[in-house]
């Protein structure tokens, strides 16, 4: 009788199978999980018994899994076709980008001028509407900063640092100098809740509502925090093992894929190490077609995060002094790794412009607020 049905010997069964009868066995017995089973009519009114035996009984005659068959395997292998395929239109939607197809309608509408009203000839008439032009422009970029500044309730210090960057990608900001702006290679640290991601955010909506999203490359070191901030790895850029022996077509799809960036944002800065921020310096200079004395290509970087926090894992730190390598690699890995090191220590030191965000955005209690500080540096209470 079912009644009598004793629980399944684990010793006799395959390790595999013993252990997900224990792992089932361990869930059914929290009682926290009504729908485990196909039996969904058991009552909390039966015994303890009863309800085991169900349990025994539906475990005995089900297997846990099955022999998979040809059919089994061909759907398995369209389904990972299907997959890799969706995770690479993804990727290439991102690398790409939307296209600036349209210029911005009001802008379009306010600089519109009557041709035969302007003598292309006449310096002073071009000057003139040059001057217009730009006037018009530069109204409309402090709209938009001051309506997305306001929208995404920026501070003080996030408002400075935003206006930084944007001002920047508008072409006049403190690294201007006698009509040429300097590359930004900026950095902007602060302990968690302080609104770094926040400052993302807005910065990329800057970007949207200019038309500049193909210019806009997001990364981060991990998939996790890549996906906060709706970005890709670094490491999804840095496969390559040496690019001085790439294809032609290697170096055709990583000139493709950096083409219209002009502005990189890079994340969770203190799990990128000097080897992997080396790796990334190689690629862009020859994305770009710059020497190497240029950093990162010319493109303009901003790093957010806390080096209070992770430290990267099989790298040395950015704020790192000494260039060591203690692995038990060949001397000429070694060798290239520390080149690779050296010259991601020496990208890390042309950072020019530093915002630090201080005020804590996650909470207002002042004791809870030192609790965390404390714990953040590892300090006594």
């Amino acid at each position: 009788m079912a009644s009598e049905l004793s629980e399944p010997d684990t010793q006799t069964m395959k390790p595999n199978d013993a252990y997900i009868h224990d792992a089932i066995l361990s869930i059914k017995q929290t009682g926290r999980f009504s729908h485990s089973t196909k039996n969904q009519s058991t009552a909390p009114h039966l015994s303890a018994a009863t309800t085991a035996n169900q349990t025994n009984s539906i475990m005995n005659t089900e297997p846990y899994h099955k022999e998979a068959t040809s059919s089994h395997i061909r759907l398995n292998k369209i389904w990972k076709k299907q997959l890799d395929k969706a995770k690479q239109k993804a990727r290439e939607k991102m690398l790409n980008g939307e296209e600036r197809e349209h210029e911005d309608q009001n802008l379009a509408e306010a600089i519109h001028v009557n041709r035969n009203a302007v003598d292309l000839d006449d310096e002073s008439d071009v000057q003139s509407l040059t001057e217009q032009v730009t006037s018009i422009t530069a109204i409309s970029f402090r709209k938009h900063q001051e309506q997305i500044s306001k929208q995404f309730t920026l501070n003080e210090a996030q408002t400075r640092a935003f206006m930084i960057i944007t001002d920047h990608i508008n072409g006049d900001n403190h690294l201007k100098k006698d009509n040429k702006q300097d590359q930004l290679l900026m950095c902007v640290p602060g302990p968690g809740g302080t609104g770094k991601s926040q400052l993302i955010h807005a910065i990329t909506e800057y970007f949207s509502i200019t038309k500049r999203s193909h210019e806009l490359r997001k990364l981060a070191p991990t998939s996790n925090a890549a996906a906060q901030i709706d970005g890709l790895t670094i490491h999804s850029f840095t496969s390559y093992r040496n690019l001085k022996k790439i294809s032609a077509v290697q170096r055709t799809t990583i000139e493709k894929e950096w083409r219209h960036i002009r502005y990189i944002i890079i994340d969770e800065m203190s799990t990128v190490g000097l080897y992997l921020l080396g790796q990334l310096g190689g690629l862009l200079t020859l994305a770009k077609h710059c020497g190497p004395s240029i950093p990162f290509g010319d493109i303009n970087v901003i790093f957010f995060g806390d080096f209070i926090q992770y430290d990267p894992v099989g790298d040395q730190a950015l704020y790192s002094d000494i260039i060591s390598d203690k692995t038990r690699k060949k001397k000429k890995i070694r060798e290239i790794r520390a080149a690779t090191c050296a010259s991601g220590r020496a990208l890390w030191e042309q950072i020019n412009t530093v915002v630090k965000l201080e005020k804590q955005m996650r909470t207002s209690d002042s004791r809870y607020l030192q609790l965390l500080q404390r714990l953040r540096k590892g300090e006594c209470t």
